[in-house]
């Protein structure tokens, strides 16, 4: 590729990066503008590397904005029929098409004149939360967004200019999104990764499944899996809808749910209806040290009630009582089997 080709490519990227730049920053944009644009970032990593650009460069000009007037009158002190026009940086005209023209010229300009400038500028680092404590942890991230990580449970956070991503990567979480029309914010979990403006959901990714709860709002929900990601297709969650995927599996299975009940782990609840004794005891052992074994006779005996994830030997009095079965205790082994 000859270098006025090259040049020309890269300035159609970056008028374009700078259009979207414009519509995502505007009060009026909707959901269908975010969905266009997260296609187009997506569509090549050129064009998330020049919305990149665009960002830092916007961010770069509100903070220079009097040196940039000062450059551009000195670079153009020479030419004639330049007309001299304020520069209100932190005053973004009304046209999207004036802003984004600006913009692009704009970044032209200072890549050909300051050269790799925006190297200086550091990159978001990602980090990790973990929680190992009883109840669980609570996190509030620079946007609003707070986040309830269960016992047991890891999570990785990367917030950029452009974007929001978390990974759960193993345990469970309620995700209260703070609403943020320019930047989506994901959570991958497993094979799964979920995309947002803002709402309210919990995940949980254990043992190679992942299931997801909305309570508020509205998540859409695609597999990052290449070999199945054209099988299985995304879905759109609504209140009081909740996804189950199992990993490696070409299906979801969608039910309806109260999603209140689901989100009783916040208070300490585990809360069963006609549950199957096998998942019970699955949900038990992310809470406790001491895991619970489960006598396959038993595993399909049904269990209706709340349990407080406070006290262990409550828990297993309280099943003790409610099923026919009994506790076998060898050391720290505990036992359930058929009476």
């Amino acid at each position: 590729m000859n270098k006025g080709k090259h040049t020309k490519e890269v300035e159609a990227r970056l008028e374009a990066a700078a259009r979207w730049n414009s519509v995502v920053n505007s009060d009026n944009s909707s959901e269908e503008d975010w969905l266009a644009f997260t296609d187009w970032l997506e569509a090549d990593v050129a064009n998330a590397i020049a919305y990149d650009e665009i960002e830092t460069l916007t961010e770069f000009t509100h903070d220079h904005s009097n040196v940039l007037k000062q450059t551009f009158a000195s670079e153009t002190s020479d030419t004639e029929n330049v007309i001299a026009l304020p520069i209100n940086i932190k005053r973004r005209p009304h046209s999207h098409k004036y802003w984004a023209a600006f913009i692009a010229i704009a970044a032209t300009f200072i890549f050909a004149t300051l050269g790799p400038w925006h190297l200086f500028f550091s990159a978001p680092q990602m980090q990790e939360y973990v929680s190992n404590q009883p109840g669980g942890r609570v996190l509030t991230l620079d946007d609003g967004t707070r986040i309830h990580l269960n016992v047991n449970s890891k999570l990785s956070v990367l917030m950029t200019a452009k974007t929001r991503q978390t990974v759960l990567l193993y345990g469970e979480a309620v995700f209260d999104v703070a609403k943020d029309n320019k930047r989506p914010f994901y959570v991958d979990a497993g094979e799964n990764s979920i995309r947002v403006l803002g709402t309210k959901f919990n995940v949980l990714n254990h043992h190679g499944t992942v299931t997801i709860t909305v309570s508020e709002g509205v998540v859409n929900v695609e597999t990052n899996l290449k070999t199945v990601s054209e099988l299985v297709p995304d879905q759109r969650l609504t209140v009081g809808k909740q996804l189950h995927h199992s990993q490696g599996s070409r299906f979801n299975i969608i039910a309806d749910v109260d999603a209140d009940t689901i989100l009783a782990w916040r208070q300490g609840q585990l809360i069963y209806s006609e549950k199957p004794l096998g998942e019970i005891v699955t949900d038990l052992n992310r809470y406790f040290i001491n895991q619970i074994k489960l006598d396959p006779a038993v595993g399909d005996y049904i269990f209706t009630g709340v349990l407080n994830t406070d006290d262990q030997e409550v828990i297993l009095e309280l099943l003790a009582a409610s099923l026919p079965i009994e506790l076998q205790r060898t050391g720290d082994t505990i036992r359930l089997i058929a009476k």
